[in-house]
């Protein structure tokens, strides 16, 4: 062998060696960290928890009677009870369908993945450490690789190929019963009375309306024209609000600002600033435009915006009509039948579909035609691809970081780090999870941002194309392409090895032909790359639970800046839970577990324990702290189980592959059954459960004793319900601490009238200043009311706001 040959086999095994080092500690020291971080964070959250209920249980003060949460007493674990006592069924009162569903679907793959670790570690890991003691050599292994498929070769790969099998079965188990349960609860559900009285549940939506159907009795004529099987109640046809949002949100913006301006100047009152806050207009960063008195500023530009707004809003009537509508009938099932009717079918260029909720409709997209549509959703997906090259590219960080052994051998560093494996160990182990947690936090925002550009008209239709994408770009990005970055990272790292010793050319040719068996091992050994993100992920969940950050923000607001009144009750209502964005980190850690059960059981195992740590977590999560943004019902749940099964369907794919380059490609025929059974059992699944779990159509003997809701029309019901929330949203008050009212006169001259009003419910102090009327909030007043809160929640029986200015 050539002396550049002999260099290059000694530097491979000192890869090799310095691999086995390495992984073992790396994933010892995040296992490590991880675990105090989240032992850290539990005890941190159960002793800030009993003095920061606002922070930690708010919907024990914001929920309707009925919906309460259990109370927790003042203990340091008094909270453990609940969240383990509590079932299905007082969940459903209590937190809605869609939080149900989704903590249905971390205890499916807990109980899921806790059997299938519990059976390959039992069976696959003796196989594979008897397989690697007797045929590897002992410096080719290490501790972790041992337990992994990585060099068991021959006919011990049956067992892995047989437990395949048994793992799809497990997986088929599991699904089928939750998917079962979860229709019932969806029927349940739909005949609840948070159901059945809301008037979009047996209302249609109406889009893409020709104009000369563009009226009330327009739209009726399209529907008569139809053939439904039912007749409508009422029929409603939108109408243009033209600059009325844009005006109503620079309003409210001027209005916080305003108000954050005085908060500041007022922030000790008893020493004000020699100078009245500043506002430069016209500039640009800082630099040019014009300095002016901030206050009479936005005082005045206040006072312009409430009259342009009220002077659209009085014009209303005048403007031209929309080519959207809506249609009601008299009861649920009636909707659902003529919705189910009508799907798919086009009548005049006309889209029908079930009424969502009025504050989930993107209004701005509802008028939008089908070739803009067409156009957007084109250059959309040009988007989508830009954005997954450019995070290729911090994902090369990421590789390089996981591949330090690579880099060690390409920069020939083997004296300098000669017995420091911890040098290795740390970054490797903690640096890559970390930096792959922090580019994943902007993803969810761009890819909503780019659903609503395509023209999605509801929020939850978002949601839907979130989960779906951004489960998929997750596992893309994370798994099939961090994987090949990682080859393609030691392929370099040994062409520039051989280039350096100046091998020969067919020698870097002979090494370019194992790329297909360096693909292989390099996505196996990565399995310890997986075994440090799972400690990461329970971590996090934790870190979830003891809201530490959000503490930490208030502090410093409070602190440095100061809040105004809108902004502490703003903090007081619970947050949205982001249902998309958990279901997305939780499918990828599904699709990790699957595609590794076989190869890797300890990835099992780990995976196992992030859902047994999520579940509980997220359970107090849903019952104490969040909301969803909108009731759907479980509507991700069939988005859900989709991508589960596309994850399962991968799992034979990368089996047949490492068995293929294993054993022979005969062998991987083997799994093609399993395979195929993934696409029959979808097939089942949609045949199964498919229109009972999207439609509510109930017998003949249910139908005959539905409830019928009569006097749509003549209440104006849908006009007042579906009119655009600009019509109807109440413009922003400001709002002052009340110990700085007697300041008022020092910044407005004395031009100030006092009163009292109704404000959300409540009687309180008002001060009309420079024309403005100032609501002057007392300590226990900056709590938001219940019962106004409730109203923009739409939880308050048949709300219909502002809107009877259209009646």
């Amino acid at each position: 062998m050539s002396q550049a040959g002999d260099a290059t086999v000694d530097l491979i095994n000192s890869f090799n060696e310095k691999i086995s080092k390495v992984a073992p500690g790396a994933v010892g020291i995040q296992l490590g960290l991880m675990a105090a971080v989240g032992v850290a964070c539990l005890c941190a959250f159960s002793i800030l928890r009993p003095n920061n209920s606002v922070v930690y249980q708010p919907k024990v003060k914001y929920a309707t009677d009925e919906k309460r949460p259990p109370r927790i007493g003042k203990g340091l674990f008094d909270w453990v009870a609940p969240v383990l006592q509590v079932g299905e069924q007082e969940m459903m009162r209590l937190i809605g369908l869609d939080a149900v569903a989704y903590l249905r679907f971390l205890r499916m793959c807990r109980n899921l993945f806790i059997c299938a670790a519990l059976l390959t570690c039992a069976v696959l890991i003796p196989i594979n450490v008897v397989y690697n003691i007797r045929n590897v050599a002992s410096s080719n292994r290490n501790a972790l690789l041992m337990l992994t498929m990585t060099q068991v070769k021959g006919n011990w790969l049956w067992a892995h190929a047989v437990m395949t099998y048994v793992i799809t079965g497990m997986a088929f188990f599991f699904i089928w019963r939750n998917y079962s349960a979860i229709v019932k609860l969806r029927w349940q559900w739909f005949r609840s009375p948070a159901y059945q009285d809301m008037l979009y549940a047996r209302s249609l939506m109406i889009t893409q309306v020709a104009k000369r159907y563009q009226t009330d009795a327009g739209l009726h004529s399209l529907l008569l024209s139809l053939i439904i099987p039912y007749p409508t109640s009422a029929v409603h046809i939108g109408r243009r609000v033209g600059a009325l949002p844009e005006l109503v949100k620079k309003h409210n913006e001027t209005v916080k600002e305003l108000e954050e301006v005085l908060t500041r100047y007022f922030k000790d009152p008893n020493r004000l600033p020699t100078k009245r806050p500043t506002k430069r207009i016209g500039g640009w960063m800082g630099m040019g435009g014009n300095k002016v008195d901030a206050i009479d500023y936005l005082t005045e530009k206040i006072k312009r915006y409430e009259q342009r707004v009220e002077a659209t809003r009085n014009q209303i009537h005048e403007r031209k009509a929309e080519n959207y509508g809506f249609a009601s009938f008299e009861s649920v099932p009636y909707a659902h039948i003529v919705a189910k009717t009508l799907r798919g079918k086009r009548k005049q260029g006309a889209h029908f579909d079930l009424a969502p909720q009025p504050k989930d409709i993107q209004w701005d997209n509802l008028n939008m035609g089908d070739a803009a549509r067409m156009k957007n959703k084109f250059f959309g997906g040009i988007l989508l691809v830009l954005l997954c090259g450019f995070y290729i590219i911090p994902l090369v960080a990421v590789a390089l970081l996981a591949n330090l052994a690579a880099l060690y051998v390409t920069l020939r560093l083997s004296h300098a780090c000669e017995g420091a494996d911890q040098v290795f160990s740390s970054p490797s182990g903690v640096v890559p999870p970390i930096l792959t947690l922090l580019l994943q936090m902007i993803l969810p925002m761009i890819i909503r941002w780019i659903a609503s550009l395509q023209g999605t008209t509801t929020h939850t239709q978002a949601d839907r194309i979130v989960t779906a994408r951004y489960s998929a770009f997750l596992f893309i990005t994370q798994f099939i392409i961090f994987s090949l970055l990682g080859v393609l990272v030691q392929i370099i790292s040994q062409v520039v090895v051989d280039i350096q010793e100046r091998a020969s050319v067919s020698k870097v040719l002979s090494f370019l032909a194992t790329i297909p068996n360096q693909l292989q091992y390099t996505y196996m050994t990565q399995s310890n790359y997986w075994l440090t993100i799972m400690p990461l992920r329970g971590a996090s969940a934790c870190f979830d639970l003891a809201q530490l950050l959000s503490l930490f923000i208030i502090w410093i607001k409070t602190r440095l800046f100061g809040r105004t009144p809108r902004e502490i009750r703003e903090a007081t209502k619970p947050p949205y839970f982001d249902f998309p964005v958990y279901y997305s980190n939780h499918l990828l850690i599904v699709a990790v577990v699957f595609a590794y059960a076989p190869l890797a059981p300890l990835v099992a195992a780990f995976g196992a324990s992030v859902f047994v740590v999520s579940y509980y977590v997220y359970k107090y999560q849903n019952l104490y702290v969040s909301v969803p943004r909108t009731e759907t019902g479980g509507r991700l749940w069939n988005v859900v189980i989709n991508r589960m099964l596309t994850a399962l369907l991968l799992m034979h794919l990368f089996m047949a592959v490492s068995i293929g380059l294993k054993s022979n490609w005969f062998y991987a025929i083997a799994l093609a059954p399993p395979a195929i059974s993934v696409a029959v059992f979808k097939i089942i699944l949609v045949r199964q459960f498919d229109d009972r779990f999207r439609w509510y159509i109930p017998s003949e003997a249910e139908m005959a004793e539905v409830h019928i809701h009569h006097a749509d029309a003549r209440k104006n019901r849908l006009q007042k319900r579906f009119g655009h929330d600009a019509l109807s949203e109440p413009l922003y008050t400001p709002m002052l601490h009340k110990n700085v009212q007697h300041l008022l006169p020092t910044i407005y001259n004395g031009r100030i009238e006092l009163g009292e009003a109704k404000f959300e419910g409540k009687t309180v102090e008002q001060n009309t200043a420079g024309g403005l009327t100032f609501a002057m909030l007392e300590a226990h007043d900056l709590a938001v009311d219940r019962s106004q809160y409730l109203r923009e929640r739409d939880e308050d029986e048949m709300t219909i706001s502002t809107a009877t200015a259209l009646g």
